[in-house]
């Protein structure tokens, strides 16, 4: 019994370390997913953004108010976003009351989710704007869901090249990281089946652990019974011969 519950207990260890080194692994290559992807959108967002910063102007973010104000501004954003895995790409600035609002939209004019000037950005994006209206360049290091879809976005701040150095308003990337959220999820989803997998191992071996100690102990009950039978039965053999002698 003891020599049962000892191996019982060593196979129950190797199980649980060498699931919790797979997961770990598993979880350690999900990060380097992710890392791998934010490091590759970056240097396509800088790569736009420098392509197209020094075209902006101070008109493009203050005499913006129809689709027809965009002029060549829209053609040269729409452009540049077709030329790589840009998803969305967009100038912006806060509008009445402070809310931010875009101005030229980078998509094709026909697109059904093209956004006019003036229309509202969404609520998961303003803290990206708000950041590059204060004259922050910012990276989202993971991964945002979104109505439309899992994104990866960058802020710039618009200075403007009239020597007063106002921020005029924001240019704002967004990079579909679909792929890349597929990718992740399978992987936790193997985490977990993994971590699943060892409880159910685990569980079944204590379960038979249990149930061999239990025979094992029914047996040495049913062996010590025996044997004090046996000693009876000698004895009570003894005190007969003693009598007839």
């Amino acid at each position: 019994s003891y020599h049962a519950f000892n191996f019982t207990f060593l196979l129950l260890l190797a199980v649980f370390f060498i699931s919790l080194y797979t997961v770990a692994l598993l979880k350690s290559n999900s990060r380097i997913t992710l890392s791998a992807a934010v490091e590759r959108n970056i240097s396509c967002s800088d790569a736009v953004h420098r392509a197209i910063s020094s075209r902006l102007t101070r008109a493009d973010f203050e005499q913006i108010n129809t689709k027809s104000d965009m002029n060549s501004a829209q053609s040269y954003l729409n452009e540049l976003r077709s030329l790589n895995s840009t998803r969305y790409l967009y100038t912006a600035k806060r509008g009445p009351g402070g809310k931010p609002i875009y101005l030229i939209d980078g998509l094709d004019l026909e697109a059904p989710d093209f956004a006019y000037p003036g229309t509202y950005l969404e609520e998961e994006m303003a803290p990206y704007l708000e950041a590059a209206l204060s004259g922050k360049t910012i990276h989202s290091q993971k991964i945002i869901d979104t109505t439309w879809g899992h994104i990866f976005t960058a802020c710039y701040p618009v200075i403007a090249s009239d020597g007063t150095n106002d921020i005029l308003g924001a240019l704002c990337i967004e990079i579909d990281m679909e792929d890349t959220y597929r990718s992740i999820e399978a992987i936790n989803r193997s985490s977990f089946g993994i971590a699943a997998a060892a409880s159910m191992i685990a569980l079944l071996l204590i379960v038979i652990s249990y149930f061999y100690t239990k025979k094992q102990k029914s047996r040495e009950l049913t062996q010590q019974q025996l044997l004090e039978q046996t000693a009876k039965v000698a004895e009570a053999a003894n005190k007969a011969k003693s009598t007839v002698l």
